[in-house]
C-alpha cells in the first residue's frame, strides 16, 4: 500500500513546479524533497519504501 501511495505522489510530484517540496513522514524516518532531481526523488523514495513497506 505504501508503494502505491508514494508512487501516485511522486507522479504527481513530476508534473509540479521545480521548487515543490514533499515531506515523507513514516515510522520515525522523514525525506523532505525540496528541488530533488526525479533520479535523487526515486531513489530516497524507494529507500524509505523498502524500510516501512508492508506488502
Amino acid at each position: 500500500m505504501l508503494t502505491r501511495l508514494i508512487t501516485a505522489v511522486s507522479g504527481w510530484l513530476a508534473r509540479q513546479r521545480p521548487d515543490t517540496t514533499v515531506v515523507w513522514e513514516v515510522g520515525g524516518d522523514r525525506i523532505t524533497l525540496p528541488g530533488a532531481t526525479g533520479a535523487e526523488r526515486a531513489r530516497l523514495i524507494g529507500i524509505l519504501a523498502a524500510r516501512h513497506d508492508d506488502a
